[in-house]
């Protein structure tokens, strides 16, 4: 795989930090930095990402991507009520779901949840769908970003306004890509990465990867080896396996224990 190389000062081009229309605070200081794909460590097979970092950076602006993982918030670090806790390891949508019901929309603390791009934190990163900087269109989605094993990272969908159905436990699958931008050319059945509403949002691990039981495989530090009681989207609370991204088509295996408590 040839090597290519971006530049960046890690700053978005498009107004971050905003939430619904408003400002929740300037979030980045620029950095100069230089990455090169695919990054040594990376590439070569299937690898585990970092649990906590980049694991891509955008094409528009060099901005980075990180994995679906969220550092956690100590009680009261992300709320102005004192409130909003989230254990560190859970994919980052749950912890903004739990905040958002701890401390109330107009009280979580600058920066602390997604923005409308998906991103957050200091140095600014995404950690879902890089909305701010594609326009799906027709067809398969554009290439949105490069990830650190040097594949193509691409937005949602696999046709128009239809994602792919078939995404390992890393996030990627094999298929059909268009041409970028005049610089990258269209190509044939390449392993690439999707970005998505559910988890990993970004990817998981570089794979490709035969099932969740591989992905895992790749972290066996982590994967299996501590969990938190969390309440889940479906509002039970359940088992979630922390600092372990590997999932099947966007959720962890919950065995609820109970309906979740009032906040």
């Amino acid at each position: 795989m040839p090597k290519s190389v971006i530049t960046t000062n890690q700053c978005a081009n498009f107004d971050y930090g905003k939430v619904g229309g408003s400002r929740v605070g300037d979030q980045h200081d620029a950095a100069c930095i230089t990455q090169t794909f695919p990054a040594p460590a990376y590439s070569g097979g299937s690898k585990a990402a970092p649990l906590r970092g980049r694991v891509a950076m955008s094409v528009v602006g060099g901005v980075n991507v990180y994995n679906p993982l969220d550092g956690g918030f100590s009680t009261g670090q992300a709320c102005e009520n004192s409130l909003g806790d989230c254990e560190p390891g859970v994919d980052v949508q749950l912890c903004k779901l739990k905040l958002q019901k701890q401390c109330g929309t107009e009280n979580v603390r600058n920066g602390k949840l997604l923005d409308d791009c998906s991103g957050h934190g200091n140095p600014y990163h995404i950690q879902g769908d890089l909305a701010c900087e594609y326009t799906p269109g027709a067809g398969h989605s554009t290439l949105v970003a490069i990830a650190l094993d040097g594949r193509g990272v691409y937005g949602r969908y696999e046709t128009t306004n239809t994602p792919p159905s078939d995404l390992d436990a890393c996030g990627g699958h094999y298929g059909n890509v268009p041409s970028y931008a005049g610089v990258y050319s269209a190509a044939a059945n390449v392993y690439h990465y999707h970005t998505r509403t559910t988890p990993p949002y970004t990817l998981g691990c570089f794979g490709p990867v035969a099932s969740k039981a591989a992905c895992m495989a790749l972290y066996p530090n982590t994967c299996g080896k501590g969990f938190v009681t969390v309440c889940t989207r479906q509002g039970e609370m359940a088992d979630y396996d922390t600092d372990c991204p590997c999932y099947n088509q966007g959720a962890q295996t919950f065995t609820s224990t109970a309906a979740c408590p009032a906040l």
